[in-house]
């Protein structure tokens, strides 16, 4: 498998149409130098495998070499297993791509339910995640949505929670107005909003560079608040 600069993983869950990883990658530009990894239920039906030789003529007509399309079947029955086998596809070429982008929305839950737990896991490498969905039935766009939220909870605290609050009680204070807000200094405020950022919990923007939240910020606040609540009814 050859990975060039700047290359793209695409882990997809493939049933028995090829269209539906196809309308994801074409909305990414698959092309020259991404990985393409398929994953269907093991044992693969026909119009499983029918479906990915139709995938694959198509992705080499984008430009990506055939080395870089790969089949892989899951097995059924062991959840463990399923995800090890999404784990050690996805790091075992040694080299770290750009961006891996999760096609799902194609297969059985099976297939899908351990996909989606293995960007969950890979999204705590640090690596950018993004996970897309779209229907087999063809009905609806394509719903997308960044990995990086699942890092949150390790990443979040108290603290940090009450910097978000502070943020959306005051959105386009800039980081001194933040910082005298809080009572603490300004370059703590700033090393801190820029972990926030790092997340896509805040946001920067205007001349005097205020501070907003994110709907991602907004959201975590109130998953911590709801924790705390039932944590509280324990």
């Amino acid at each position: 498998m050859t990975w060039v600069l700047e290359s793209r993983l695409f882990i997809a869950t493939l049933g028995f149409h090829e269209d539906v990883v196809l309308r994801i990658l074409n909305k990414y530009y698959a092309g020259a130098g991404d990985v393409i990894k398929v994953f269907t239920l093991h044992p693969a039906a026909g119009a499983a495998k029918k479906a990915f030789e139709y995938l694959r003529t198509d992705l080499i007509k984008l430009g990506i070499s055939n080395d870089n399309i790969k089949l892989i079947e899951v097995p059924e029955g062991d959840m463990v297993e399923s995800l090890s086998l999404f784990i050690n596809e996805i790091s075992e070429s040694g080299e770290k791509p750009e961006e891996i982008i999760f096609c799902l929305g194609g297969g059985s839950r099976i297939v899908v339910v351990p996909a989606t737990i293995a960007s969950m896991i890979i999204s705590l490498s640090g690596i950018k995640v993004k996970i897309s969905i779209t229907s087999e039935a063809y009905t609806g766009g394509i719903t997308e949505a960044s990995a990086d939220w699942f890092s949150i909870p390790a990443f979040i605290s108290e603290q940090r929670i009450r910097l978000l609050e502070a943020i959306g009680n005051n959105e386009g204070a800039n980081i001194a107005k933040i910082s005298n807000i809080l009572g603490q200094k300004e370059k703590t405020i700033k090393n801190r909003i820029s972990e926030l950022k790092r997340l896509n919990l805040v946001y920067q923007k205007g001349k005097g560079r205020g501070v907003y939240l994110s709907p991602v910020g907004r959201l975590t606040i109130k998953v911590f608040k709801m924790l705390e609540t039932l944590k509280a009814k324990g």
